[in-house]
């Protein structure tokens, strides 16, 4: 899961890439919605998801919630009723 200022994203997804993680998260909002330079990022992320074969959830996501499980992986803070 990368939490992390946009800015920042496609090189902890290089990192992530190098150390064999196959999928992420990415919560982190700032992308092309924002302009000429979040549209850039957004395209970095999808080179780098391109090169390392990489699956993506989100970006601009809140996360995942399996109340079943008690897993609440968002930047949330109260778990729905299952």
């Amino acid at each position: 899961m990368i939490a992390t200022p946009a800015k920042t994203v496609p090189d902890v997804m290089e990192e992530c890439g190098r150390a064999g993680v196959k999928g992420v998260i990415i919560i982190s909002a700032g992308f092309k919605e924002t302009g000429a330079e979040g549209k850039a990022l957004e395209e970095k992320i999808l080179e780098v998801r391109n090169q390392y074969n990489m699956r993506v959830i989100g970006l601009n996501f809140i996360g995942i919630i399996r109340p079943r499980n008690n897993l609440n992986a968002t930047f949330t803070n109260k778990m729905p009723q299952a």
